[in-house]
């Protein structure tokens, strides 16, 4: 709560971020469903749409407090991807000049 400043900020924060990621697990259910159970493009609709557009819902009611502490867990997020993006390029990389080299 220090960095914040306050505990509305904090909750900002945690409401933005929890909501985040309750969206994500939505999407990542509908392909889940699709791929693994191997369920049908109407049932996996008809299960994890209304879910997706609810926790769309709370992300949208949660961005409003962006300015107010939600920037933090966006910011952490976008630089870890950033991180594990340089990272999965340079094992690219480093694979296919490494397999150059050898061939």
């Amino acid at each position: 709560m220090v960095a914040f400043g306050s505990s509305s900020a904090l909750a900002s924060a945690y409401g933005l971020a929890v909501a985040g990621v309750m969206l994500i697990t939505s999407l990542v259910m509908f392909a889940i469903a699709r791929r693994y159970w191997q369920w049908g493009l109407t049932r996996t609709v008809l299960v994890w749409a209304p879910m997706t557009a609810l926790n769309g819902a709370f992300l949208f009611a949660s961005s409003v407090k962006f300015l107010e502490g939600g920037f933090v867990p966006l910011s952490v997020g976008v630089a870890a991807f950033i991180v594990m993006a340089t990272w999965r390029w340079g094992r690219k990389a480093t694979f296919a000049a490494y397999a150059a080299a050898r061939a």
